[in-house]
């Protein structure tokens, strides 16, 4: 009876050790600028905690130069534009006093409207460098915009999270998203301005091509794919060795 309880506690340990970790977004927050200004307002999600990914998308009017606000050690991993509209997406690792943190972005000499988007993920590999990742931007002029396919660097894992992402022009709302979960729109309400769509899945394989979205008119677009790897307890051979 002993040896079956102590079999029995040793499969339960390993088993909590080899639970697949998966990101997730804790909190999000949007807003828009509706007026044509330089320097726009944006706010951090409500809750975020010490180690979260913070994951900022923006999009404005025209082609700006986006400067992002000094206050965090922002990482940018995208800028796009193509030519009536710019996409950008920033990150930054946090230590848990950023909630609801009131945060500017600039374009510069470019007076224009915006849209943003921000997600809180937790649960992810906590290295800026190698576990976020995204492809190639693909633009285009339709109701269909289609975020591009991308491999990440440190390969296949089950639980990897991918985050796609349209960017339009003329404030256009979207009625159908690219990936199922965490499904956020945003536009700006002054007329001629711009809209931004997020979605994201948790999917396997060694790379992913996002679904397109649909918004509600033919116009320009930016689209991007990001994938965020999750944190130790993953079953990729490096989070397996982080354990």
């Amino acid at each position: 009876m002993l040896r079956q309880y102590f079999i029995a506690g040793i499969l339960a340990l390993f088993l909590a050790s080899n639970v697949f970790a998966q990101a997730s977004v804790r909190s999000s927050s949007q807003g828009n600028e509706a007026g044509d200004v330089t320097t726009h307002n944006f706010t951090l999600p409500a809750t975020i905690e010490n180690n979260d990914l913070v994951f900022c998308s923006a999009v404005t009017d025209g082609t700006p130069t986006i400067t992002w606000d000094s206050t965090y050690s922002w990482t940018e991993i995208h800028e796009d534009s193509d030519t009536t509209a710019t996409g950008t997406t920033e990150i930054f690792k946090a230590d848990g006093t950023e909630d609801s943190d009131a945060l500017t972005f600039s374009t510069g000499g470019n007076s224009q409207q915006s849209a943003w988007i921000c997600l809180a993920i937790q649960d992810w590999g906590e290295d800026l460098a190698n576990d976020v990742d995204c492809g190639t931007a693909a633009t285009g002029a339709s109701d269909s915009p289609d975020p591009p396919s991308v491999t990440p660097g440190w390969g296949a894992d089950a639980n990897n999270m991918y985050i796609a992402i349209e960017y339009n022009d003329v404030e256009r709302t979207v009625s159908a998203y690219s990936l199922p979960d965490n499904n956020l729109n945003e536009t700006s309400a002054g007329g001629g301005g711009v809209g931004v769509g997020v979605s994201s899945d948790i999917l396997g394989g060694a790379s992913q091509d996002p679904g397109t979205y649909t918004i509600s008119v033919s116009d320009g677009w930016v689209a991007q794919t990001c994938v965020v790897e999750p944190a130790a307890g993953g079953n990729d051979a490096r989070a397996r060795r982080r354990r």
